[in-house]
């Protein structure tokens, strides 16, 4: 699964935000796919539904748990990222770090 910044589906319902992080397994920045999970950095999760060519999210109704834990499962993927990107992102450093497996 990769995770894409993705700035074209719309305002958040919760925070207006517009820039997204959407998980797929097939999708591009260009296209998405059904089921594909769409967050927004200040918690608010939605899903992917597409209709042809047209691709919008359905946001969830969360309660204040969820939407914490999704913003600490978000910066726990930035920070992820950042660390692939440096000079720490071999094998051995990421595996005894817990970012993979």
């Amino acid at each position: 699964m990769k995770i894409l910044k993705i700035d074209w589906l719309g305002d958040c319902n919760n925070c207006g935000d517009s820039d997204h992080a959407v998980h797929t397994d097939k999708g591009s920045d260009k296209w998405l796919y059904d089921g594909d999970k769409v967050f927004c950095d200040c918690g608010q999760e939605g899903d992917i539904e597409c209709d042809g060519d047209v691709a919008w999210v359905n946001w969830l109704d969360l309660n204040e748990d969820r939407v914490k834990y999704n913003k600490l499962k978000i910066m726990y993927d930035k920070l992820k990222y950042l660390i692939m990107e440096s000079n720490y992102g071999d094998e051995k450093y990421l595996r005894n770090f817990g970012a993979i497996e």
